[in-house]
């Protein structure tokens, strides 16, 4: 190009030759797949058709070079095509299986999980008649006992509930039902099963690791080597959220990277070349998965990982990007309705954030280091570009966290920075604990290892607990300007990043300048907004979380285990802070008062007169008497019960909400009492009362509605 200065092309983007046409086909084809099945999946036929072909007319007029003009619509329209095929056949296949519902059917099959909140109820891989064929399908079967292990056959029959979409399962399509009788255990059928006989091994080595030494630093260890979550507490779970630090709890592409570094280290310590090293690292990693419990996540990374294997066996260089376009293709294909669960999103963009990012960022930070400090050593660039990993991978998974979860850490780059190193060590000794410990021979060096792990997963919990403490550790997003915020903020960083090298240094300040300035004055204006403000949340399973500077109001929905787990995740997205109060209204039995105060660990409860007494018997604490007439437990707070199964809430002498309301309420308004904002029925559902009262449902299915200071008709402080 002479000798002016070459413009770097766009990383990630479709690339263009400056000959004929398009250099990547695949990561075009894989993009439009991926993106044409998410709108097929999620906005019907015709409304995805004309979405996808309109943007990729744009795309294509945009390009303007003929030759890439016709690639660009050959490839897209075909991935259109293919993506319209999926999407028309995962519905065909989830009507098929919906046919069964109320059917009486046997199954047999083997079983991969237990549902660790739900005694008796676990998924099972089997097969069952439909249409008198045997087809495979996941099931999700209540009353299956507690004596059957994982990994272990089975044989009974079914009452079929329903059939769901769900891309976690292969086919997408998980039959819901429950067993009749006691299932029967049964010889394992001929031919070969691996990966039963894989979720069979990851059952016994975690489970003998646990009975040698269980305790949450076990848990940890186990958690990283077979992802096993469910030996750790809520509690728990929850500050490592806090400080960003729950996805090492998760096998993933970090792990597997470690583990089959660690192999190709081996395989370069014997003597063998690069083609055996890598035929050998592809079978690991499989193993590694297998064990891991063939997560979203797991499949992804080992995708890519085999992909670049395989190129690194044949000679080729490997693109990353490309390889991530085509690991999507390959799950989406498996599982179609894979691209709306939150682990395969989370993965994806955090792995596409590194890859367009990472290296960008890297070599800003070593120019400024060098700038700064002279020449960078390894260790300095070591540092600089786990860095710029750990803050790419967190900012391009900002839009999940928000969008899917509700909330973020802001700790999260700096904390995952420190815990990587503990993490490779817990891995590399938990795994080689784990693998020798059944063994009589080396049974005490597995201990040992497994000790090491275990220390090492102690100082990761440290970390989490000193992040946790610290404030911010937990953002909540409950505003749909607040989410729209979390979109561009990373898109606008990545931009950046990639469009750096095009400008000069003086165009580069001014957009770097801008950047912050806008996102300066967007943080003030979110902590204006929010300051003195009331926040009314209303959760998918009825329960309703009111927050404000005073402390929190629960009114708490239920008594099962799940709705255990999504109050806790409402209160994280709520920013619940200050004195926690529960109402607990006269249809919740004495135990599950007692049990909601466990979970939750109230400064103080509101409970029907009747049984004061007998809860003050059997449990030490605040309590105080519910009734028809109001009760302030928060300054400016009242809760009151008009109606047996009608709890009202009113904030600085206004009537804000009416929760655990019947639909004859609702539809008979005369029943209303004047000023009511807000009705919340049993479902989670909100009906707006007030015209200028806007609830805005968010991706987490809840339902926010902010009260600012003064937007209460008195002008009192809402």
């Amino acid at each position: 190009m002479g000798g002016g200065k070459r413009a770097a092309p766009a990383l990630g983007a479709v690339r263009l030759d400056q000959g004929t046409g398009l250099r990547r086909p695949l990561l075009w084809f894989s993009a439009v797949f991926l993106v044409s099945l998410a709108l097929f999946l999620g906005g019907g036929g015709l409304f995805g058709l004309l979405v996808a072909w309109t943007a990729l007319l744009l795309c294509v007029i945009i390009a303007r070079r003929p030759a890439v003009q016709r690639q660009l619509l050959l490839a897209g329209g075909l991935a259109c095509l293919l993506a319209f095929g999926m999407a028309w056949g995962q519905r065909q296949r989830l009507a098929r299986w919906q046919s069964l519902s109320g059917e009486l059917v046997a199954f047999t099959g083997w079983l991969r999980e237990d549902d660790p909140y739900t005694p008796g109820r676990g998924r099972v891989e089997g097969s069952v008649l439909l249409e008198g064929i045997p087809c495979r399908v996941t099931l999700d079967l209540r009353g299956l006992g507690e004596e059957f292990a994982p990994g272990s056959w089975l044989t009974g029959s079914l009452l079929v509930l329903e059939a769901r979409q769900e891309g976690d399962a292969p086919g997408g399509v998980t039959l819901h039902g429950a067993v009749q009788g006691d299932p029967l255990a049964m010889a394992a059928p001929g031919g070969f099963h691996p990966l039963a006989r894989l979720v069979s091994a990851r059952w016994e080595l975690s489970q003998r690791a646990w009975r040698r030494a269980p305790g949450e630093d076990t848990g940890v260890v186990l958690s990283m080597v077979f992802s096993r979550q469910e030996l750790l507490s809520r509690p728990l779970l929850e500050q490592m959220s806090r400080a960003g630090l729950r996805h090492l709890l998760v096998v993933s592409g970090l792990h597997l990277s470690m583990a089959s570094g660690w192999v190709l280290a081996a395989c370069r310590w014997l003597g063998l070349g690069k083609r055996a090293s890598s035929l050998a690292a592809i079978p690991a990693v499989w193993l590694l998965a297998g064990l891991a419990g063939f997560s979203t996540p797991v499949l992804r990374a080992g995708a890519m990982l085999t992909l670049w294997l395989a190129g690194r066996c044949l000679g080729h260089r490997g693109d990353s990007v490309t390889s991530l376009a085509l690991a999507g293709l390959l799950l989406a294909l498996l599982s179609p309705p894979v691209v709306f669960q939150a682990g395969w999103q989370l993965t994806f963009s955090a792995t596409l954030g590194v890859v367009l990012g990472a290296g960008p960022l890297g070599r800003r930070l070593t120019a400024w280091w060098k700038g700064r400090f002279g020449r960078a050593g390894r260790l300095a660039r070591w540092l600089l570009d786990s860095l710029s990993v750990s803050a790419c991978a967190q900012l391009a998974t900002l839009p999940v966290l928000a969008g899917v979860f509700g909330s973020f850490s802001v700790w999260g780059i700096g904390t995952t920075l420190l815990a990587v190193p503990l993490a490779s060590g817990v891995i590399l000794l938990g795994g080689l604990g784990c693998a020798l410990l059944p063994l009589a021979r080396t049974a005490a060096a597995g201990g040992t290892l497994l000790d090491g792990a275990r220390w090492l997963a102690r100082r990761v919990l440290d970390l989490a607990a000193l992040a946790g403490r610290l404030p911010g550790g937990a953002v909540p997003v409950r505003l749909p300007y607040q989410l729209a915020f979390c979109f561009l903020a990373p898109a606008a960083a990545l931009g950046y990043l990639l469009l750096r090298p095009r400008l000069s240094p003086r165009e580069g300040r001014r957009l770097r300048r801008g950047m912050a300035a806008a996102m300066a004055l967007a943080i003030l204006y979110t902590a204006a907004y929010y300051r003195g403000a009331v926040m009314v949340s209303a959760g998918e399973t009825g329960a309703v979380v009111v927050t404000g500077p005073e402390g929190t109001l629960v009114l708490a929905a239920g008594e099962s285990g799940y709705q255990q787990r999504a109050l806790s995740a409402q209160l994280l997205r709520s920013g619940a802070g200050g004195p926690l109060v529960l109402v607990c209204p006269g249809e919740v039995s004495l135990n599950g008062v007692l049990w909601w105060r466990q979970a939750l660990s109230p400064d103080l409860c509101l409970v029907p007169e009747g049984e004061l007494d007998l809860l003050r018997d059997q449990q030490q604490g605040a309590f105080l008497p519910l009734g028809q007439q109001p009760v302030e437990p928060l300054p400016g707070l009242r809760v009151s019960f008009p109606s047996p199964r009608t709890a009202l809430v009113e904030v600085s002498g206004r009537k804000v909400l009416k929760s655990w309301s019947t639909y004859g309420i609702i539809a008979d308004m005369s029943q209303l009492p004047p000023g009511l904002d807000l009705l919340v029925d049993r479902e989670g559902r909100v009906y707006p009362l007030a015209p200028d009262l806007r609830p805005g449902r968010m991706p987490t299915g809840d339902s926010n509605l902010m009260l600012p200071p003064g937007k209460d008709k008195g002008g009192a402080g809402g």
